[in-house]
């Protein structure tokens, strides 16, 4: 195959990539990133998380699942970074938060819009949400009694 060829399939592999992009998930994962930033200059919300560095690690460690719970886990350690410095219940407690609801992670919204059956929605929290809780307190429990 010579390079007119080569360069020709490069195209259209590029083209088929550009289509099949899903823009809408993308759209999201760029406005959430931005409305994070956003939301760290509002007065308001900067003088509330402020006092997060003040936390007792468990007072954290529930702040950061809760977070997580309503604008997703990755968003939620972005905007704590800047009020508290980076740990390992900080990165734990992010992680757990990903199960419960479905902002909990930008990986369940991918995953239950790719099943495209909207039953399905009831059924990941039936499962989802006490495995949160059980998360939630095994994982405290490693972390603050060294199990």
């Amino acid at each position: 195959m010579g390079p007119r060829a080569a360069r020709h399939r490069l195209l259209l592999l590029a083209r088929a990539v550009i289509i099949n992009v899903d823009w809408s998930l993308l759209l999201v994962f760029m406005v959430m990133f931005i409305d994070v930033h956003l939301l760290i200059q509002l007065p308001v919300l900067h003088q509330l998380l402020s006092s997060v560095g003040q936390l007792s690690p468990g007072g954290l460690w529930l702040t950061a699942i809760g977070l997580s719970q309503f604008i997703s886990n990755v968003p939620a350690t972005i905007l704590l970074l800047n009020y508290v410095p980076p740990s390992t219940l900080l990165a734990w407690a992010v992680n757990v938060g990903g199960f419960g609801l479905l902002p909990g992670s930008l990986a369940n919204l991918i995953a239950l819009r790719m099943a495209a059956d909207r039953r399905i929605w009831w059924r990941f929290h039936l499962y989802s949400l006490p495995m949160l809780l059980w998360a939630a307190l095994v994982g405290y429990a490693i972390l603050h009694f060294g199990f």
